[in-house]
């Protein structure tokens, strides 16, 4: 079993594995971000930081909760998917 603390790690590097990470470009909220830092946890989930190419600000963005009940789904249960 998992602590709290390793699920929140394990949560973030699969985020990263799925492009989720610094560098990389993301289209979100109908506009396209360059990511300036991996997922981390805040006070509503999961989130980045972000720069937007269309105003030059910098953002937190949410990860979307349709990719995060996802990502919690394969890192609670891992085997699920093997099956």
């Amino acid at each position: 079993m998992m602590t709290k603390e390793q699920n929140a790690d394990a949560i973030c590097a699969r985020l990263v594995a799925l492009g989720y990470a610094k560098q990389k470009r993301v289209r979100m909220y109908g506009e396209e971000f360059e990511l300036i830092s991996n997922p981390f946890v805040d006070e509503s989930g999961y989130a980045v930081q972000a720069l937007s190419s269309r105003t030059g600000e910098t953002r937190q963005l949410r990860i979307p909760l349709s990719v995060l009940r996802a990502v919690t789904r394969v890192v609670e249960h891992p085997d699920a998917d093997a099956a």
